[in-house]
């Protein structure tokens, strides 16, 4: 794998995991994206119903990370900024800040890829 030039930046390191995520979502299953699988990586497109699916569950969701913080309360794991023992990341709540963010961003990814289609 070699290295990238393209660093993204959050304000909060989940939402900059998040937005990956949704990024790769879209090179690999939007047509217009797909052409930099191609050009860019020299890599033919396979987008199998199947794939679909696999990308689409790997996209970060409200009830995903709210078990994961749950469980990680659960076991202790306290917030590193606050040291709170609660439903947070990097000190902000995780409802209704972290959930929206989550909400927000599969909107724009999701209806990117079912409202224009040609385009994404």
């Amino acid at each position: 794998m070699g290295r990238s030039r393209v660093r993204p930046t959050a304000g909060v390191s989940n939402w900059g995991g998040y937005a990956v995520a949704c990024g790769l979502y879209l090179l690999h299953t939007c047509p217009s994206h797909q052409r930099y699988l191609r050009k860019g990586l020299g890599l033919e497109p396979l987008a199998s119903n199947q794939q679909l699916q696999d990308w689409r569950s790997n996209l970060p969701s409200v009830q995903k990370e709210e078990v994961f913080l749950k469980t990680l309360m659960r076991f202790g794991i306290r917030s590193g900024k606050t040291g709170n023992l609660a439903m947070e990341v990097d000190g902000l709540t995780f409802h209704p800040t972290h959930s929206d963010m989550i909400s927000r961003l599969l909107e724009v990814t999701l209806g990117s890829t079912t409202q224009n289609p040609p385009d994404c």
